[in-house]
């Protein structure tokens, strides 16, 4: 009987797997949509942002949010100050 017994040791593979997924989708997008509005309205000299939506950033922002949370993060902290 203690073999059909669901055993609880903690988190499997899937629920770690899935949280990093979903704050990769949350932190990429937050990072590229930054980073795509500061860049795009300081080099074509408007205040109107690209007009995109979050979607459209997250789904970018996945596969290339490796590299756009350390670029937002210096954006801010050192381009921004100077520009």
């Amino acid at each position: 009987m203690k073999m059909f017994m669901k055993r609880k040791i903690g988190m499997n593979i899937a629920t770690i797997f899935t949280i990093v997924l979903v704050l990769n989708l949350l932190f990429g997008g937050i990072c590229t949509k930054y980073c795509v509005n500061f860049y795009y309205n300081k080099y074509m000299q408007t205040d109107t942002g690209t007009g995109l939506t979050f979607f459209s950033f997250a789904i970018v922002g996945l596969f290339i949010g490796e590299v756009t949370i350390p670029v937002s993060v210096i954006t801010y902290l050192i381009v921004r100050p100077l520009w």
